[in-house]
């Protein structure tokens, strides 16, 4: 069992110096990560986001978001607050998927 604690420790170190040496740690002085400004964009994010999610913590309150799905699936009440629980699960997705088409449009751009 030591011996392969040990080893299983070796490994890690050598994988992490492979990392550190690919990322090109000590060949130069150090560097600083760039900083980034809150925007616009940012703060309208945060809000719609904050809103949903307001939303959705109300509605579960109130007992309006509540779902069986047992032999069948029922909703209770409104569909408006299982929406609202869907977009803000889809949230982070529409991010991404917006990030994704930016970066390939800059590098569509090269």
């Amino acid at each position: 069992m030591f011996t392969a604690l040990c080893a299983g420790t070796l490994e890690r170190g050598a994988d992490t110096a492979a990392s550190m040496k690919a990322r090109g740690y000590g060949i130069q002085k150090r560097s600083f990560a760039h900083s980034f400004k809150f925007r616009a964009w940012d703060g309208i994010f945060v809000a719609a986001f904050a809103v949903i999610f307001a939303l959705v913590l109300i509605f579960s309150a109130r007992g309006e978001l509540s779902a069986a799905f047992y032999p069948v699936i029922k909703l209770e009440n409104s569909v408006f607050p299982v929406g609202m629980f869907a977009l803000l699960c889809v949230f982070p997705f529409i991010l991404e998927v917006k990030e994704s088409i930016k970066w390939k449009y800059c590098l569509a751009k090269m």
